[in-house]
Parts: structure tokens; sequence; C-alpha cells
């Protein structure tokens, strides 16, 4: 059995959008060539200009849809591949683009300081080589990505084990964890939340966790109370 034991220092403070998904094969194809990108940065905040996501790569995606977590395939769905470029945890985002005169809506849940992840569009819109991508407007929510909550996470094929290695007791623990690329990026907007329960100091308890993968899981937050 595939086993990763992961040592968790990020204390988590809020609640972000969880899907549950089915795991999918990785982006395909690039950007098509003639493509035109304006307002290659999104607002921190509705309104605002701050540049705190960037938008690293626009293309078309071919695969098994994650988003939605039904594995259906689909061919040609836009897709773009979106940066935390701040120190925050970024909790959720809703990023609007028109695509040759079509609303495109990308949704990016639970993405650590610095990472980047491949989102594909909310709705599955299918793209051609030769059309324009105009960002519209975004919304985000950002917060601190805190202290050690003392939780020792391992992962199993279906499961996690969560240990408590702090001297208090919690009342109950959320682990958050996504899906990585075969390229090191994230994969897909959403992220996957399960709950450990109340774990007394020095207790373990192991919990079922629909799509988890050693190989292919990261854990990128974890919630106590």
């Amino acid at each position: 059995m595939k086993r990763m034991i992961v040592r968790w220092a990020g204390a988590l403070v809020a609640l972000v959008l969880t899907v549950s998904g089915c795991g999918a094969p990785p982006p395909e194809g690039t950007v098509p060539s003639g493509v035109e990108v304006e307002d290659v940065t999104v607002p921190y905040r509705s309104g605002t200009e701050d540049g705190k996501l960037t938008f690293l790569e626009f293309t078309r995606y071919t695969g098994g849809f994650l988003e939605d977590g039904s594995g259906d395939p689909v061919e040609d769905v836009a897709a773009i591949l979106v940066q935390n470029t701040t120190s925050e945890y970024l909790q959720y985002a809703q990023l609007r683009f028109q695509i040759g005169g079509a609303e495109a809506t990308f949704l990016v849940t639970g993405l650590p300081p610095g990472a980047r992840c491949w989102v594909l569009e909310r709705d599955r819109l299918t793209v051609e080589a030769d059309l324009v991508y105009r960002y519209i407007e975004g919304s985000t929510a950002f917060v601190p990505v805190g202290e050690d909550t003392g939780m020792d996470v391992e992962l199993k094929d279906g499961s996690l084990v969560v240990r408590n290695l702090s001297e208090t007791d919690a009342s109950e623990v959320y682990v958050y964890y996504r899906t990585v690329h075969e390229d090191g990026n994230y994969f897909g907007g959403i992220t996957y939340r399960c709950s450990a329960g109340a774990l007394a100091a020095g207790e373990q308890a192991e919990v079922t966790a629909g799509h988890c993968d050693p190989e292919v899981t990261r854990v990128v937050r974890i919630e106590r109370s």
C-alpha cells in the first residue's frame, strides 16, 4: 500500500469551497498561435488591481473533467495556469474571462502561497485555437497561513491517518488536500476536505478520504479547533 507522511505547519482559520472529484489526466495542448491575452493579472479583492494572482498560461484541455467531480471525458475545454504570488493562502477565487465572445468562469480554491494550478472552465466551455482571451473581472479571498497545528498526516490509498502530536486536545480537525499534476503544479481548481473529528493530545484517527493517492495527493491546509 502506498503511503506518504506529511508534517504540517499551517494553522487553519477559514472554510474553503470543497468538492468531491475524480482523478484525471494532465492538461494537453499548448497556447495556440495567435492567441491574444489582455489584463494578465487579477484583483486581490474585487475592484482592485493588486496583481496577487498571475495568469501564466492559456490553453485547451482534453481528458477527464475534474472540476465537478464527474471525471467525464471532455475535449478542448478552456484551461488556465494560475499562480498565487502572495504569502497568504488563497481560499477562493472566481475569475471571469471572455473567450471568443463567450463568457468563461474559472474557480480556484485552496491554493498555497507561491503555488500554481491548472484550472478548467467551470461549465466545460470548448475553445478553438484562434480565439482571444480577455479578462473581465475577478473576486478573491485570502487568509494568513498561520502557525503550527501540531498535526501529522499520513496519506494512504483512499484514507488519511491524522495524529495529534501537540499537548492539547482538538475538538475538530479538518484536512484539506489537492491533486498534483505530473509537472508539479496543482491540477484542478477544487480542494478536497475530510474531517478527523475530535483528537485528544497524542491520539490518532484514520478516516476515509476520497481521491487520496499518495503519489499525486498533497495536503495544503489543516484546521483545528
